[in-house]
């Protein structure tokens, strides 16, 4: 059966051998994020339905098992957008990026070196661009993205206010105040 967005086969085993250009991974290696844990263990907040048949995809780490793709050897660490499976067939491996730095997480490849830190840096560097000593306000600061907003305000020298669902869990963050 073929995945909804083209780019694994779901029940692909671990013997099965890749065509010309193809790669097979683990995907075993795999942090969740939080918002996904939450839809997975039926969290009535998130009106999300995914189909049994097909997996979850997102950002995630996998092992190269198997390639007839020049760019991947068996092996090999990759992360990317990819199913969220035991083993996946990837048609299309070039979306995905060798992990360069085999003493860094591998959480890192789908936090602060994934969508959520790029999301972070950006909306906070390039669009926020605030100056030392101003004050910051970080809604979901004990979310993926708003930890990191909340921590670059800090590094910056700007006082950082943050609210995320529990005062306990902004506290965790190191914010100036939390609610």
């Amino acid at each position: 059966m073929e995945a909804s967005r083209g780019t694994a086969i779901t029940g692909a085993s671990p013997r099965s051998t890749p065509n010309s250009g193809r790669a097979q991974f683990d995907d075993g290696l795999q942090p969740r994020g939080g918002v996904v844990r939450g839809e997975c263990d039926g969290d009535d907040r998130t009106p999300v339905v995914y189909p049994a048949t097909k997996p979850i995809y997102g950002f995630g780490v996998s092992k190269v098992l198997d390639s007839s793709h020049p760019n991947f050897k068996t092996g090999e660490l990759v992360w990317g957008f990819t199913g969220w499976e035991e083993y996946s067939l990837i048609k299309d491996p070039d979306q995905l990026f060798k992990v360069q730095d085999k003493d860094l997480p591998l959480s890192y490849y789908i936090g602060i070196l994934g969508m959520p830190g790029m999301t972070a840096y950006v909306g906070f560097f390039k669009f926020c661009s605030p100056k030392k000593g101003e004050t910051v306000y970080v809604s979901a600061a004990s979310g993926a993205v708003g930890q990191l907003v909340g921590q670059f305000a800090k590094i910056a020298g700007c006082y950082v206010v943050g609210s995320g669902g529990a005062k306990k869990r902004s506290e965790s963050n190191g914010l100036s105040k939390s609610y």
